[in-house]
């Protein structure tokens, strides 16, 4: 088949570090009309998105957007632990995007993935039975389709050659979910795509957070929600990559600023009685404070030690109320659970 390479970069990637165990097969979620695989796979390499994967499959065709080398930012976050396959990641992976977009052909575009990974199968010492959606990998509900449809699973599964049923691990035809919104933080929108992509936020009030001057909020529309010029006199930006970094720094992490589960796996409880001193506590008053929560001091930025006080008792509170719907918040951020995949970006 033909593959378009024109788009190829390591933008977004970890460069000489992928040992392909795994195919992946995602659906890209944006029905903006002109979201094809050409406008993807050049968004990617302009830089333009925070995730990326090494191949879309549009009704226009199929682009390659990383070496097969080099890692790409799609699987590292958990959304489900309960998920079938347990050790892939972002960097043993071949990712596929299938375009979903409006003004496209989705049959057309499952034809060519289709396609795209019997050359792979061709091409690679990667197994049949290794072909896995998004949801085997992560507990993501993607591709969405194929996952309201589990027949369209089947029969991709059929058609690169593997022919035993599959356990669709509970999910049945007519079971889905409510789509996914997302808020993504750039510079402009043009054909379907956020321009100079910083971030992409499940919460609207992250994205407000994470948005800096000269950049703006977008809903899936591109309708322009928020302008980080309307901060009301505030200058204080501690977005969410940042805070991510930090707590791989303070916690024994690698500091990619990408949270997986290492990141979650390595977090600890703080609270006014549990490690109120850990150097952790700063991170967490800068998110805080940006997420317009913690209204106190950042006791390093004075040079003291830091402190998970009262205020940031009351800011978890707060936010656990608001974020996360706790009836009955504890002010607690316990460690591996809830609050902390959710500062994390992980729900």
């Amino acid at each position: 088949m033909t593959i378009n390479r024109d788009y190829v970069s390591t933008q977004n990637t970890y460069e000489n570090e992928n040992r392909p165990k795994y195919i992946v097969i995602h659906e890209t979620d944006n029905y903006a009309k002109g979201a094809d695989a050409r406008r993807h796979a050049s968004a990617q390499a302009a830089g333009h998105l925070s995730t990326s994967v090494h191949y879309y499959a549009g009704s226009d065709g199929v682009c390659q957007a990383a070496e097969h080398k080099d890692g790409t930012f799609s699987i590292g976050v958990e959304y489900n632990a309960s998920h079938a396959v347990k050790d892939a990641d972002n960097r043993n992976t071949i990712n596929i995007e299938i375009c979903v977009n409006s003004d496209g052909d989705y049959g057309k575009a499952r034809e060519n993935a289709i396609a795209l990974v019997r050359e792979l199968l061709r091409d690679t010492d990667i197994p049949v039975e290794r072909v896995i959606r998004h949801f085997d990998a992560r507990g993501k509900y993607c591709p969405r389709k194929m996952m309201d449809s589990p027949g369209l699973w089947t029969d991709f599964q059929n058609q690169i050659g593997r022919k035993e049923p599959e356990d669709d691990s509970g999910t049945s035809q007519g079971e889905h979910e409510p789509a996914e919104i997302w808020y993504r933080v750039g510079s402009g929108w043009k054909n379907g795509i956020c321009q100079n992509q910083t971030g992409a936020y499940h919460n609207r009030e992250f994205a407000v957070a994470d948005c800096r001057p000269g950049q703006y909020v977008y809903d899936e529309e591109g309708n322009i929600v928020y302008s980080g010029d309307d901060r009301n006199g505030q200058d204080f930006t501690y977005t969410q990559k940042q805070f991510i970094r930090d707590v791989q720094k303070t916690t024994g992490s690698v500091p990619d600023g990408i949270a997986g589960d290492e990141t979650i796996g390595n977090t600890l409880t703080v609270s006014r009685s549990d490690n109120k001193y850990h150097p952790v506590v700063t991170s967490l008053e800068r998110r805080m404070k940006a997420l317009n929560y913690y209204r106190g001091a950042i006791e390093e930025d004075s040079g003291e030690r830091p402190h998970f006080g009262k205020g940031m008792e009351e800011a978890v509170n707060s936010y656990q109320k608001k974020v996360l719907g706790y009836k009955n918040p504890d002010g607690e951020i316990t460690g591996k659970k809830k609050t902390w995949e959710s500062l994390l970006g992980m729900l």
